[in-house]
């Protein structure tokens, strides 16, 4: 016979998993290259004027001396969209990257950029650069900044929305009934794709023996421009002594998925 806490267990009504989706981007408005803090402090389009304007603050301890920063423009942005009367002050450069290149002299310093037309913003790359030519150390990080290609990304489930478990008779390993199929479609590779939990669960039950005993597993997969399918697989894995914090009763694990751009 089986001890009462099993007994109790056998009584679960289906274990259900529901899911829901998330599309994210991630902001970089700063960075830190060195000692030296760069931080978007404005973006914003002037529909009356057709441009946009980026606001950069460049910071650091100490004074500098013979140091620049390079902000990344990409192929799409021509030298004739930088409105030059506007911009603060710089030089055209191609390495490390397209771009425009500013002079810092102050320890705080704004840097402005106007551009022709209206832009996205995005995550672009930027550059610190100390020393003189030839003897040059060069940081490399990334902030958000004029983007050429609006990039886009969907999450899709296009197969298991809707899982259950069998009734948990005892210690052991217990499959889903079916697995979940994510679709992620991006115009741009380099993306995530992370899940968080939300559990419903009886008054008594111990939400860390559920998270535990609840395994997800993805099947490999590249994060690479275009579309990929990404099988979700769950079991649930109690064990013994797990029971005396399982009480009867209906239990609902929620599962976000979220898909993040860099």
């Amino acid at each position: 016979m089986l001890p009462n806490r099993l007994a109790r267990l056998m009584t679960w009504g289906l274990l259900l998993v529901s899911l829901s989706l998330f599309v994210a981007s991630v902001d970089v408005t700063a960075a830190q290259l060195g000692d030296v803090t760069i931080t978007l402090e404005d973006y914003k389009y002037r529909q009356n004027k057709d441009r946009t304007k980026f606001v950069y603050r460049v910071s650091s301890s100490t004074r500098p001396n013979d140091q620049a920063w390079i902000l990344e423009l990409g192929d799409c942005i021509l030298p004739e969209f930088v409105n030059e009367a506007l911009t603060s002050p710089f030089t055209w450069t191609e390495e490390p990257f397209q771009g425009l290149r500013f002079v810092r002299t102050r320890r705080s310093q704004k840097f402005v950029v106007w551009l022709s037309g209206q832009w996205d913003k995005g995550v672009a790359s930027m550059a610190l650069i100390t020393g003189t030519a030839g003897n040059e150390e060069i940081l490399i990080g990334e902030i958000d900044g004029p983007y050429c290609v609006g990039s886009s990304i969907a999450l899709e489930i296009t197969a298991g929305a809707g899982i259950s478990f069998p009734p948990i008779s005892g210690p052991g390993l217990f499959l889903a009934d079916q697995e979940t199929t994510l679709r992620v479609t991006s115009s741009s590779s380099g993306w995530t794709l992370s899940h968080s939990l939300d559990l419903t669960i009886p008054t008594g039950a111990w939400a860390e023996t559920v998270e535990r005993m609840f395994l997800l597993t993805m099947s490999p997969f590249a994060a690479l421009e275009g579309t990929a399918d990404i099988q979700v697989a769950y079991t649930l894995n109690p064990n013994e002594e797990d029971f005396g914090g399982l009480p009867q009763g209906d239990y609902v694990i929620g599962i976000t998925f979220v898909v993040s751009t860099d």
